[in-house]
């Protein structure tokens, strides 16, 4: 799995090409796809509680059927608020569905392997062939889990992660700039 930095910035990439946002202001909007983007790994939080993190990481949250929870949710919060549906449900699901698809591209050596992708019509988990990411060192015991993050090995793969996401945020930008100075005042 990669890290929460690479999540992040596939969020930062996501909100900043304007794909089926809805109108927010700049910094919410920022907040809520970064949020969004790293969702999927709320599955640590019961293991945690229970004194083994990875227990319950890469279940149900990790899916489709996660992705589409997830985006009717805003999308009848966004409704009842605004009157839009699909802007918010496509856009808050692609944010979700990001994390999803990093995961899905991370050598993952701990089992079950891979992400349950097509759950609920599967429990079948799934992992690419071709692995574009490092996975990430940590415990199993929740007493040494966050000590466990940063190791060299993390750090490692937080560089790469900048190192794949970062030039496609740095392009959005780039072009975002160039494209206002091109506009006439």
């Amino acid at each position: 799995m990669p890290t929460s930095i690479g999540h992040t910035l596939a969020g930062v990439f996501l909100k900043e090409t304007r794909i089926f946002t809805p109108a927010e202001t700049a910094f919410k909007s920022l907040l809520v796809s970064v949020i969004l983007a790293n969702l999927a790994d709320i599955d640590f939080l019961p293991g945690l509680i229970l004194g083994n993190p990875n227990r319950f990481h890469h279940g149900i949250t990790h899916s489709l059927g996660a992705t589409l929870v997830v985006g009717l949710v805003f999308g009848f919060y966004f409704y009842a608020k605004k009157n839009q549906f699909w802007a918010p449900f496509a856009f808050s699901g692609l944010l979700y569905l990001s994390h999803v698809a990093l995961d899905f591209l991370t050598v993952d050596t701990s089992p079950p392997q891979g992400v349950p992708i097509f759950w609920p019509l599967s429990g079948e988990y799934y992992l690419s062939p071709i692995s574009v990411f490092s996975s990430v060192h940590k415990d199993s015991f929740s007493a040494t889990f966050f000590q466990s993050l940063f190791v060299s090995e993390n750090i490692w793969t937080v560089f790469r992660e900048i190192f794949i996401l970062g030039p496609f945020v740095l392009l959005v930008y780039l072009v975002k700039l160039i494209k206002n100075k091109i506009q006439p005042a």
